[in-house]
């Protein structure tokens, strides 16, 4: 009897004091931090994966003084990716029963959200991209032995991927996520999508495999036509429907009546209304409805067009508005506007023939003009010199097999230049020499560069 009270005596004593004892407990030392890193990091170093997770929980508790130690600042990121490949191999061992492997692989998710932030905190710089794309890819390549609750966050993790860096994010992966909200049944965000993909597809397959996962979406386009106008019907005012309806319209001659009947509506009902910003597809059908009544009036035109250009946020509309507007300037001899649309282009797609096109067309014509008032110094017939670089990267960009009427423009506007460069006799006088540099100045103040003299 004494003893059991001697034994109640002392669980009375633990349970009172016990826990103050355990919370008295001091951090630990730099060199009890230093042990705790060393042996997981040595274990793991070498793939021992059953050492490494039964040591990794120390590392994981005393995380943010680790990263401070010292000699392993620059380490920190190898050290986060140590633990995850920890967790990873060791759920694949042998001797896991199928609940620990799932416990040890959930950790894995919550790993990827919890050791960038800890690094950031640390003060070292976080690749996100890479972070958010290995966590989508780690979601799917193990989606079978992940909870269910993962399965429908894998594509809006390579969402995030393609919004954090677009061309970074491999063209599977976009095509992945196209396809997944298709079958999510989310037509209209992946209708929006596809126009937001389609710049940064690196190549013909990808962009073949977007427009059939589209296509496909709908039975036939006159479904999606059908579905739009009922949608604008609820709602006149949706211009991103709108927008869409009339490109779709565009694309058969046999509905060019609809789409004049819905530019129509926009001008007479939306154009007058103040809070409300048309897109680039519709200012520029505005523009093309105003040159084709009536060609005079292409200074009225070219107010829509500019307005299409600023408006214009994606890719293939910033290219399309500023060669629309660009063409437009030229023909009233807005040379300098005509150039900077060229490099609004540029800027946008330097894959694309047709800024470098544009900005060597418009110097070569303003050059042009110059030598029409006869008082054309040297130094400005080399602007056709400067243009002829331009021409060569048009042609380069151009396709030989889909685009040989555009290289042909390009070589002859290039050759017509090069005739007009200055004289033997002029170049003597000036002191000039085969290969020299030398900057080109005129009166076109907005042309700058230089050239080598053939």
């Amino acid at each position: 009897m004494k003893s059991l009270k001697a034994t109640f005596l002392t669980l009375v004593l633990f349970v009172a004091f016990g826990n103050s004892a355990v919370k008295a407990q001091p951090a630990p030392t730099e060199q009890q931090l230093r042990t705790y890193y060393s042996l997981f990091n040595e274990y793991a170093k070498n793939a021992d994966w059953a050492m490494a997770v039964n040591t990794v929980d120390n590392v994981k508790k005393h995380l943010p003084a680790i990263f401070n130690l010292p000699q392993l600042r620059d380490f920190r990121p190898i050290l986060a990716k140590r633990i995850i490949d920890t967790y990873k191999g060791a759920a694949d061992l042998p001797a896991n029963t199928p609940e620990r492997k799932t416990a040890l692989l959930d950790s894995v998710v919550t790993l990827y959200s919890s050791l960038p932030a800890a690094l950031k905190r640390a003060g070292t710089e976080v690749d996100l991209y890479q972070w958010t794309f290995e966590k989508g890819y780690f979601l799917q390549n193990r989606a079978a032995d992940l909870p269910a609750k993962y399965h429908a966050e894998i594509f809006p993790t390579y969402m995030t991927a393609f919004e954090l860096n677009p061309t970074k994010l491999d063209d599977y992966y976009k095509i992945f996520i196209l396809k997944s909200m298709i079958d999510a049944n989310k037509k209209d965000e992946a209708l929006t999508f596809s126009e937001k993909l389609r710049p940064y597809l690196s190549n013909e397959q990808s962009v073949a495999a977007l427009d059939a996962h589209i296509n496909n979406m709908f039975s036939n386009p006159a479904e999606r036509i059908t579905f739009l106008e009922g949608q604008i019907q609820k709602n006149p005012k949706d211009i991103k429907k709108i927008d869409e309806l009339v490109r779709l319209y565009n694309r058969y001659t046999t509905l060019k009546g609809k789409s004049d009947t819905l530019v129509t509506y926009v001008m007479d009902n939306l154009l007058p209304d103040s809070t409300l910003t048309l897109t680039t597809t519709l200012y520029s059908a505005i523009g093309g409805r105003v040159f084709n009544n009536d060609i005079n009036q292409i200074p009225a035109a070219l107010v829509y067009f500019n307005k299409a250009v600023e408006v214009a946020k994606e890719v293939f509309e910033i290219k399309n508005a500023n060669n629309a507007a660009g063409l437009m300037n030229m023909s009233q001899q807005n040379f300098e506007a005509s150039y900077n649309n060229g490099l609004n282009i540029i800027k946008a797609d330097s894959t694309s023939h047709l800024g470098f096109g544009l900005v060597a067309n418009s110097m070569k014509t303003a050059a042009a003009f110059l030598e029409l008032e006869a008082n054309i110094t040297a130094e400005e017939k080399l602007i056709n010199l400067l243009a002829a670089k331009y021409y060569d990267k048009a042609i380069a960009l151009c396709n030989p097999t889909t685009q040989s009427t555009e290289i042909t423009k390009y070589t002859d506007s290039k050759t017509d230049g090069l005739t007009k460069l200055p004289s033997a006799a002029t170049i003597n006088a000036k002191g000039w020499t085969s290969g020299m540099e030398i900057p080109v100045t005129s009166r076109l103040t907005w042309v700058s560069g230089t050239v080598i003299l053939p």
